[in-house]
């Protein structure tokens, strides 16, 4: 079974308004059935941020009504469950952001890039890509209905 692979974005809980938070999510092209999403939780501020997987229900408060934000990245066949927990362990091999700053706001590392959610999404989708595990249209500007071909 065919699932739609998206970069969400919206705000998390105890977040800033400013500063959504980054995940990936993984649905069923039918749009029943279990949802995924493949996410690092945590604060740069204070601690190192931690790796999940959330399995949001339909009557689950946890998960957004909409994302502010939601980018068609891929598509993934899911045919077994083994299929799902291989995509699993390419999300967790990427490491999620350390904690970056010190009580005072000072950075911790300065000579390196701030990393949040953000930049392990884009870091978790290119090692899908380069593994083979999701599949991306030639032409990531298709609407959801226009990828029923795929």
């Amino acid at each position: 079974m065919s699932h739609f692979v998206y970069k969400i974005s919206y705000p998390g809980p105890g977040h800033s308004p400013r500063r959504n938070r980054v995940a990936i999510l993984v649905e069923p092209k039918s749009g029943k059935g279990d949802r995924y999403i493949f996410a690092v939780k945590g604060n740069i501020h204070h601690e190192d941020m931690i790796y999940g997987v959330e399995y949001p229900s339909e009557n689950s408060s946890d998960e957004p009504d909409e994302f502010s934000r939601s980018d068609p990245v891929g598509v993934i066949d899911i045919e077994a469950e083994t299929d799902l927990v291989k995509f699993a362990e390419v999300c967790e091999s990427i490491q999620p952001p350390l904690r970056q700053f010190n009580k005072f706001g000072k950075k911790l590392y300065p000579d390196s890039l701030v990393r949040r959610s953000k930049e392990w999404v884009e870091e978790t989708l290119m090692a899908l890509r380069e593994k083979g595990t999701i599949k991306t249209p030639e032409n990531m500007l298709l609407q959801k209905h226009e990828w029923e071909r795929y």
